[in-house]
């Protein structure tokens, strides 16, 4: 692979750093936007990292199926289409420690991998911008890929034409973070029902059971 051609300082820090201004989830969707259409590979990286982080703090926990997009995911299509475009750079970062300056050991990304992961985290918010880098021949088969796993399955073709068929078939179903947990909810509260049932039922039946201690003393009678 050869040598990174850009060093990139290491990121938990700066990444802060550059969200202390972000008030409100708009004003981070914006900032992550910017560095995604900026000019430096380095800030297109740190905008995918942020989309990331947006999409793990958003998605939360369904009690129903609900397969359609959060606001949050409607605001975040336009980041998604920025992330395509990076799926054609596949050109390695080397992180570097901002204390030494040195390398981080076996430890580098892509701008593809991380559009890559921050396509998945958007989930149904990529499938459309997905479905229209299918048309570039260098997009395509990465596009393709990313598709059929947000989706779990696919055309048999990967066409866009066949994507936007199949996908207009298939877009009711729930994707992976829109699944409900109405039974692992339902689960867990019967557990706990039972248990206090039978905290309760073992409580009386120790207060109702006779001691089997040291007989009490009494004074002789007189």
């Amino acid at each position: 692979m050869g040598l990174p051609r850009t060093m990139m300082l290491v990121g938990v820090a700066a990444l802060l750093a550059t969200r202390a201004s972000a008030d409100t989830l708009q004003d981070e969707i914006d900032l992550a936007l910017g560095e995604l259409r900026a000019d430096d590979r380095v800030l297109q990286v740190y905008g995918a990292l942020g989309v990331q982080r947006i999409a793990r703090e958003q998605w939360g926990l369904e009690l129903v199926d609900r397969p359609t997009l959060r606001s949050w995911q409607k605001a975040m299509v336009p980041c998604a289409e920025a992330l395509v475009v990076l799926l054609g750079d596949d050109d390695p970062l080397q992180w570097v420690d901002a204390t030494s300056d040195k390398p981080v050991v076996d430890h580098a990304t892509t701008p593809r991998r991380e559009a890559e992961r921050a396509l998945l985290a958007l989930e149904r918010a990529s499938v459309e911008p997905l479905i229209a880098a299918l048309d570039g021949p260098k997009l395509a088969p990465h596009a393709d890929g990313i598709l059929r796993r947000i989706t779990g399955g696919g055309p048999g073709e990967t066409t866009r034409k066949a994507w936007q068929t199949w996908w207009s078939t298939n877009a009711s179903a729930p994707l992976r973070n829109e699944h409900g947990h109405w039974g692992v909810v339902t689960a867990i509260a019967m557990a706990t029902i039972a248990g206090v049932v039978l905290a309760g039922f073992w409580l009386r039946r120790t207060a109702a059971r006779p001691s089997r201690g040291l007989p009490s003393l009494a004074p002789p009678r007189s």
